[in-house]
């Protein structure tokens, strides 16, 4: 064999180092690294063809090394654009891709940690931190917010240690017999203003009650899992074109529940002020008999439900119980209400903006309500004698809503984060009003009971007392601050289409309180 000389190898020897060193100090372009990487499949290739399976499989962890470090720096760049858009959730997946990918990449773990300090995920983040300073003890980033993600995860673990409902009563003594929250009480008030079509004039809305605007206090308690308390006072609102005169509403519940099941009774106190009983647009006074200027109800109702991690149900029914008869009696009035509501809610498990990890338990979201409500609220008034010569004459009212709408979120305790919840809801109100009725022998003893005339039946005008309807939308929202205070604000809009005159705007805001 012909002997080189020595001299040409020291040369080689050299120039091998000389590249090599090069390398190190500048960055290759993405078509040699993919060419490289080629480079390396193919002899991982020959040398499992060669059966040096163990060569082979060296030959491609370097290829996927370097595919992983050349997608890595990608992932990061994807993240940080999704972080300077606004969206963390779409950064946060991806600086974890890259940190996958590339786990020597301090930048990716530097910004990852961040980003799920921000978040309020603070045990990935301790982690995440301490990752970057293990690869880069003085990365000064990480130390601005390091130090406090400790403090929060101190924090957090004390909240889920005291609130840990999970496991046996006889080894975690939070799990006795008590709910997760124990009772809430609360105050609203309403601001409506009453659009005239004609005049476009803009006036408030001034019921009979006490603060003359729908205003009033609740208040839940729970003191055992099985069993609830309601308490509601209030000056309601049925509506632009129901009369103002009611004065005051109130109704005390208790519910039992069981585990997808509850049921309950109540009683609910209603009174009007029959010196305010104009009917809107109307000027004139239908009350007849003066010698009463406030009269009050008392009702005993009923109710029944069920639920389960995704639907909710409940139908609640305060009814009729006084029916007007033909007999004559001293000059007087009585009073009456109905009042059924039926309510689903489902949880349809969607999220806007970001995919939906079925894996994670119902409990935790997301929470995308669909709403059908159905209320009718109804009253009936009869005048005994109320002038010379009549026996009676009865005054009928009645709303009938069907709203159907969307919530998305839930008010649910979570550590050092302001939940929040918001939706809306598109109601078609229909408006029942028959005064003066004198016919004792039409259904619902004159005063048209439901809205429906008998007589009218077969002549095609079942529904006499039929006014008008409207069309409501309502936005809403609530947050709850350090899992105890929560505001409500509800937005809405009526609109009466036809002949009648008043269209109506308000805002409701509610604050309460729970513990």
């Amino acid at each position: 064999m012909k002997m080189r000389n020595p001299y040409s190898y020291f040369l080689l020897a050299m120039l091998f180092f000389a590249s090599a060193a090069g390398a190190q100090n500048q960055k290759k372009s993405s078509k040699d690294l993919a060419a490289e990487v080629d480079k390396l499949n193919w002899e991982g290739i020959d040398l499992s063809n060669d059966s040096r399976y163990l060569d082979a499989a060296d030959r491609f962890q370097k290829a996927i090394s370097l595919d992983d470090s050349r997608a890595a720096r990608s992932y990061h760049n994807v993240a940080y654009t999704y972080e300077l858009a606004g969206d963390k959730n779409k950064a946060l997946e991806n600086y974890q891709k890259a940190v996958v990918r590339n786990p020597q990449q301090t930048v990716s773990w530097a910004s990852l940690g961040r980003m799920q300090y921000t978040m309020g995920l603070y045990k990935d983040a301790v982690f995440s931190g301490e990752t970057t300073l293990k690869l880069d003890p003085r990365n000064a980033s990480v130390q601005k917010w390091l130090p406090d993600a400790y403090s929060k995860l101190a924090e957090q673990k004390i909240y889920d240690a005291r609130n840990d409902l999970t496991g046996d009563p006889a080894t975690n003594p939070n799990c006795e017999a008590r709910p997760e929250v124990i009772g809430e009480v609360g105050v609203f008030a309403s601001a409506i203003g009453v659009i005239d079509k004609q005049s476009t004039a803009l006036n408030l809305y001034k019921p009979a009650g006490v603060l003359q605007t729908p205003a009033g206090a609740y208040a839940e308690f729970n003191p055992l899992r099985e069993l609830t308390f309601r308490l509601n006072g209030q000056t309601p609102y049925y509506g632009i074109l129901q009369p103002t005169f009611y004065a005051g509403s109130q109704k005390i519940e208790m519910q039992y529940n069981f585990k997808y099941f509850f049921f309950g009774g109540g009683i609910l106190f209603s009174q009007l002020n029959v010196e305010n009983s104009t009917v809107p647009v109307s000027t004139t006074t239908y009350i007849q008999n003066t010698d009463y200027t406030s009269i009050s109800d008392t009702k005993f109702g009923l109710f029944m439900g069920g639920r389960d991690d995704l639907t909710f149900f409940v139908l609640r029914i305060y009814p009729r119980y006084l029916f007007r008869d033909a007999e004559s009696a001293p000059k007087s009035t009585s009073f009456d209400v109905a009042k059924v509501e039926i309510e689903y809610r489902r949880n349809l498990r969607l999220q806007l903006g970001s995919v939906v990890d079925e894996k994670q338990p119902i409990s935790k979201g997301p929470f995308t309500d669909i709403i059908v409500k159905f209320v009718i609220d109804e009253i009936y008034l009869t005048e005994y004698k109320p002038t010379t010569g009549t026996d009676a004459v009865g005054h009928y009212f009645g709303t009938y809503d069907l709203s159907i709408g969307m919530e998305f979120g839930k008010l649910q305790r979570e550590f050092d984060k302001v939940a929040t919840t918001w939706g809306f809801l598109l109601t078609n109100r229909l408006y029942f009003q028959n005064t003066g009725n004198t016919n004792l022998t039409s259904f619902g003893n004159g005063q048209g009971y439901f809205g429906f005339n008998s007589t009218g039946a077969t002549t095609g005008n079942a529904f006499s007392s039929y006014r008008g309807n409207s069309f409501i939308v309502t936005l809403f929202a609530a947050q709850m601050f350090k899992n105890r205070y929560i505001l409500r604000e509800q937005l809405f809009f009526e609109g009466t289409p036809g002949s009648e005159r008043n269209h109506a705007i308000g805002l409701q805001l509610s604050f309460g309180v729970r513990f």
